[in-house]
């Protein structure tokens, strides 16, 4: 059984309690996505207060847009940056077309828990792999995901021109920077303790986020990437937080 005060440093969240505990891991990361999927799919997120709220609308509002995207352009083969718990990668895989799904994660300690959790599903395949190292490869996709602020967390130009080259269509999200105060009671609700903001980002120190930085953008911001890049782009607001980036062909 894993021993919940240990790994929250006896300061457990609210949400460990709306996950049985055949679904709790050891991992802090894993049971936040997990616990965010299953609210999603159930739906009882809608009653929550707000900042709260906007965790969940923002990842459900993601779910929709990716439903809607792949419904409209079928790609046969999807590449996700950072598939963490395997949220993303169910709701490819409800979809039900006949693509095949690769999915890159870097930390090895989530990778072990959410690679048997697709053993039996043929059409995907997962590396545990820095992204940069993993796009070496040079194989070409229809279509790249990076939700949930991937792109934020990498904040690296060369890195996403180098994403960019390797996809057809490019698609992501990253946090408004109007709201970046919104989102530190949300990370204090999910178990963080050791993290500070600095020019309206966030960097975290928690031995299991160390080193973690999430960076939020203005329109302006992210519409200036886009055009350093040269393809053609798409941008939206989907939710409270979030933009919703498109870069294609």
């Amino acid at each position: 059984m894993v021993d919940l005060n240990k790994i929250y440093n006896k300061k457990i969240p609210n949400f460990i309690s709306r996950l049985n505990k055949k679904e709790i891991t050891s991992s802090q990361c894993f049971n936040c996505l997990r616990e965010t999927e299953k609210a999603i799919e159930k739906g009882y997120w809608k009653k929550f207060s707000k900042p709260m709220y906007y965790w969940y609308e923002m990842c459900d509002a993601e779910k929709r847009e990716i439903i809607k995207y792949i419904d409209k352009y079928k790609p046969k083969t999807i590449l996700e940056l950072g598939f963490g718990s395997g949220r993303i990668l169910n709701v490819l895989l409800k979809a039900k077309y006949n693509n095949k799904i690769f999915g890159v994660e870097k930390d090895s300690k989530i990778f072990k828990i959410t690679k048997p959790l697709f053993k039996k599903s043929k059409n995907v395949y997962l590396f545990n792999e820095n992204i940069d190292k993993f796009l070496e490869r040079k194989t070409k996709y229809d279509l790249t995901i990076g939700m949930m602020n991937t792109i934020g967390n990498i904040d690296n130009l060369k890195l996403i021109q180098k994403i960019v080259l390797r996809s057809k269509q490019f698609i992501f999200t990253v946090y408004d920077r109007v709201y970046y105060k919104l989102r530190s009671n949300i990370y204090k609700s999910k178990g963080h303790i050791n993290f500070f903001e600095k020019n309206k980002n966030y960097y975290f120190n928690d031995c299991w986020a160390k080193g973690l930085k999430s960076k939020s953008y203005s329109k302006t911001e992210i519409e200036n990437i886009c055009k350093l890049i040269g393809k053609k782009y798409q941008i939206k607001k989907i939710s409270k937080l979030l933009f919703w980036v498109c870069i294609y062909d």
